[in-house]
């Protein structure tokens, strides 16, 4: 049976498809790139959860936005597209499902779907 090990997100610099993402596998990860929107200037990508049902053999992904201004800080006021990379390391074989879900300035959505077992 399919085990966390690791969850990581990295933000990327290319976001060319706002509200979507990408599921790809390599051995033992399942990485997720995708695009998600903030409400403003100070929002950043953030890693809400990851985690698998073994009864559904399935990994639930969600990426959220959180502002990350200083107390200070003034942000502008219009909606921002922010890239990540999630990567997510398994033991025991990837799970049968993954789902992606961003919860963003348009809400909260399931953005893509894939079969990602062996």
């Amino acid at each position: 049976m399919p085990t966390i090990t690791g969850r990581s997100l990295e933000p990327r610099e290319d976001c060319s498809e706002p509200g979507s993402a990408t599921i790809s596998t390599d051995g033992t990860t399942v990485t997720v790139e995708g695009c998600i929107v903030g409400r403003n200037g100070c929002m950043v990508a953030s890693l809400a959860s990851a985690t698998y049902d073994a009864e559904a053999d399935e990994l639930a992904v969600r990426v959220a936005t959180r502002d990350d201004a200083d107390t200070d800080e003034l942000c502008t006021q219009q909606l921002v597209e922010r890239g990540y990379t999630v990567s997510v390391q398994f033991d025991g074989g990837l799970p049968g499902t993954t789902t992606v879900t961003h919860d963003g300035a348009d809400g909260e959505r399931q953005v893509a779907q894939s079969d990602t077992g062996a």
